[in-house]
């Protein structure tokens, strides 16, 4: 993690740290806001890049509400609306943490997403296989995490207001 934060700062990536001083966070998890960007956009353009990130607590999957221990921490909507939660572990080398810093230098510096086009690339490839089987033959199924929030957006993106049924199952121990 300090690694990490070294490389954010070393790039000058306009980022502010949510939640506690460093004293008080876990080891391994960071949560920041990246100025001037929508946490969605961020999370599809990381998960392009095959980066693993989260805009929220796994147990709140598919939700596109404001993080409750962001507002719990007094975090500003603002900053709520640009944050990202990483987890490392052990197996993460700083090879991946060296891509991860310039895929944020990336989106920042080009003030663009790679969003737009992945996300309409997304949403077209959703429509048209529902379309050929039909909404009334697709249940959504979610485990949690990063890929639930992505998958949730991209379905409410693709056919808004649509009625698909969504199945939430816990995977945590």
């Amino acid at each position: 993690k300090n690694y990490l934060f070294q490389g954010l700062q070393a790039k000058n990536i306009n980022y502010s740290v949510n939640g506690a001083d460093d004293s008080m966070r876990l080891p391994n998890n960071l949560n920041i806001s990246i100025s001037g960007k929508h946490k969605r956009n961020l999370v599809i353009s990381l998960d392009y890049m095959k980066i693993s990130c989260s805009s929220g607590s796994a147990c709140s999957a598919g939700s596109d509400k404001p993080s409750h221990v962001l507002t719990a921490c007094g975090i500003p909507d603002k900053l709520k609306e640009s944050s990202l939660r990483f987890t490392l572990g052990p197996e993460n080398t700083r090879e991946d943490i060296d891509k991860l810093i310039n895929a944020l230098v990336n989106l920042q510096v080009n003030n663009t997403e790679d969003f737009e086009y992945t996300e309409y690339e997304r949403i077209v490839k959703i429509q048209n296989v529902i379309h050929q089987y039909g909404e009334e033959n697709f249940a959504m199924s979610y485990s949690g995490g990063k890929d639930s929030n992505v998958l949730h957006t991209l379905l409410d993106l693709a056919l808004p207001g649509n009625k698909i049924p969504r199945i939430y199952v816990n995977t945590g121990n």
